[in-house]
């Protein structure tokens, strides 16, 4: 909010310049915005697991969170 012109680039193409603004710092959020969400499943999968997130929430099961037992 307060340096949007250090955060409007794609990263891959501009990481030497991201690595400038982070040296210089301060690279921590100076703004703070209040984010929520209801969770509604709690399970331990292991680590490294690809079959956590295995696809974007448009593609989710239309039934879901329903669906999982």
């Amino acid at each position: 909010m307060n340096n949007p012109e250090k955060t409007v680039c794609f990263q891959n193409e501009h990481i030497p310049l991201m690595n400038a603004y982070r040296d210089a710092g301060p690279a921590y959020p100076t703004e703070v915005i209040d984010e929520f969400a209801t969770i509604t499943f709690v399970r331990d999968c292991g680590a490294n697991n690809d079959n956590v997130i295995n696809c974007a929430a448009s593609e989710l099961p239309k039934d879901f969170p329903a669906n999982l037992h």
